[in-house]
């Protein structure tokens, strides 16, 4: 199994919201996130199943992955990837009816995305930028992860681990 780990794309700032939640994307955000999809799909990524944080950035850069890469399938919420809720083990008993051969996106936050990688792989990563994939192999019977690849947001470039 892959699982391709986002983080939301570019959102307004903070300051400008009263509710966290409810932050959307940018412009900038927005084409990033379509961007990234599209540099996906270019290298053969193809998605079995999205899932997405309830937060209106996390669910908008889902949903522009999911257009860049074609996916017609539906765009899962799982609360577990709220920043302030779920643990790794919660979100990996998500995954134990999944097919092995499954390519699933996980679209998440800030430093939950890195404790993710962390607590999945033993590797300790530097804080994702705005719109950064990385993608996991995941054994779930086994429990065993390898971090494989990120790509970049600003370069579009694939760092091989």
């Amino acid at each position: 199994m892959k699982i391709l780990l986002v983080r939301h794309a570019e959102a307004v700032p903070s300051e400008r919201m009263m509710d966290d939640a409810s932050r959307w994307l940018t412009q900038a955000g927005r084409s990033m996130a379509q961007a990234q999809g599209a540099r996906l799909a270019k290298t053969g990524v193809s998605l079995s199943y999205l899932w997405t944080s309830p937060l209106v950035r996390a669910v908008q850069t889902a949903e522009r992955m999911a257009h860049s890469l074609s996916f017609d399938g539906e765009i899962g919420v799982l609360s577990e990837l709220h920043p302030d809720h779920g643990t790794t083990r919660q979100l990996v008993s998500c995954l134990t009816n999944i097919e092995p051969e499954a390519n699933v996106m996980w679209v998440s936050h800030m430093p939950k995305v890195c404790a993710l990688v962390s607590d999945l792989t033993g590797i300790e990563v530097p804080p994702f930028r705005t719109s950064q994939v990385v993608q996991i192999a995941f054994n779930p019977s086994e429990g065993l992860a390898r971090l494989e690849w990120s790509l970049e947001p600003s370069s579009g470039r694939f760092l091989r681990y």
